[in-house]
């Protein structure tokens, strides 16, 4: 799976909003299990002091490192845990 337009404009929205200071981390609850999680959130200011916030990004509980691996530099696949851990050569 390659990354969409969509994934690099979230992107660069994510990291204006970083750098207007327009970012908050709010709790949610996600819906289909009732599980309260960390979320980052853009802040979409509006004239009169209303604000909407906009949902990014989950935070990870736990190591995120068990939870992911990355495409492989050259594109054949992704790396292992094994190889990530450092247990192969």
């Amino acid at each position: 799976m390659t990354l969409c337009d969509d994934d690099q404009r979230n992107l660069d929205m994510l990291a204006a909003a970083f750098g207007n200071r327009d970012i908050a981390l709010i709790e949610c609850q996600v819906i289909a299990t009732g599980e309260a999680v960390p979320v980052i959130c853009a802040v979409n200011r509006h004239p009169g002091g209303r604000a909407d916030l906009v949902p990014f990004a989950e935070l990870f509980r736990g190591d995120q490192y068990e939870r992911f691996s990355p495409r492989r530099p050259d594109g054949d696949g992704f790396v292992s845990q094994a190889e990530l851990r450092g247990e192969l050569n």
